[in-house]
């Protein structure tokens, strides 16, 4: 066994987020970004509009709209007519699939002719390299929003062998998947022990975090790193 020297060892991260562009009683404009390779119309993913206060997304709550997005660009900007929105605070989460325990990254901000969003901010899932990790156990500290159910929802997180977490487990020239932990706690911190691997020495892993196990599309944030 040997430490990883975090300080000289080139890291990586990547995660699905969301930036509000425009607000206004009937619309929305959103910025959103997700995982290199994800089609997000071709995998469901959809925009969840709620009445909420800031910092926090409403998941149990039925949302005041939903729409799945239309487009297969990885990121760029998404809109949305035809609503009826008050004065008041929303939550606009972006979920990486059709169901709202898919939402993994949020904005918020009040309809106005100037939009002052600035003042809340975004929310997304993030994974960190820990310093004990060595080439026998990988430790990553996962991030989630407040509220976000890590484990009533299946959520799990994967280390492959390569640069990046694939989204199908079939596709020729993948990663090869090393383990697979299920996040243990519905907490939004939990730290993701991966024991009994080997990693070599200069070789590149990634670990990637999916929101549902059962589905390879749900992936919210990644980490690369090399040993």
């Amino acid at each position: 066994m040997s430490n990883i020297l975090l300080e000289s060892s080139p890291v990586s991260n990547d995660a699905v987020t969301v930036s509000i562009v425009k607000l206004g009683g009937t619309y929305a404009a959103v910025q959103y970004h997700t995982i290199v390779g994800n089609e997000p119309s071709t995998n469901a993913d959809t925009l969840f509009i709620w009445e909420a206060g800031p910092g926090l997304i409403p998941y149990s709550k039925t949302p005041v709209a939903q729409r799945a997005l239309t487009k297969t660009d990885q990121e760029g900007t998404f809109a949305v007519t035809g609503l009826t929105l008050g004065e008041k605070c929303y939550c606009l989460g972006l979920a990486v699939g059709p169901s709202a325990k898919n939402v993994v990254a949020a904005a918020f901000a009040v309809p106005s002719a100037q939009l002052a969003a600035a003042s809340v901010q975004p929310l997304s899932c993030s994974l960190q390299l820990d310093a004990g990790t060595s080439t026998d156990t990988v430790l990553v500290k996962l991030t989630t929003p407040n509220g976000y159910l890590g484990n009533t929802w299946n959520s799990v997180v994967r280390l492959f062998s390569g640069t990046f977490a694939p989204l199908a487990s079939d596709q020729p020239g993948q990663p090869r998947l090393l383990s697979e932990v299920v996040v243990p706690s519905n907490d939004p911190t939990n730290m993701i022990v991966f024991d009994g691997v080997s990693l070599a020495t200069g070789g590149i892993y990634t670990v990637g975090f999916y929101s549902d196990a059962k589905s390879w599309t749900t992936v919210a944030a990644t980490l690369t790193f090399t040993a």
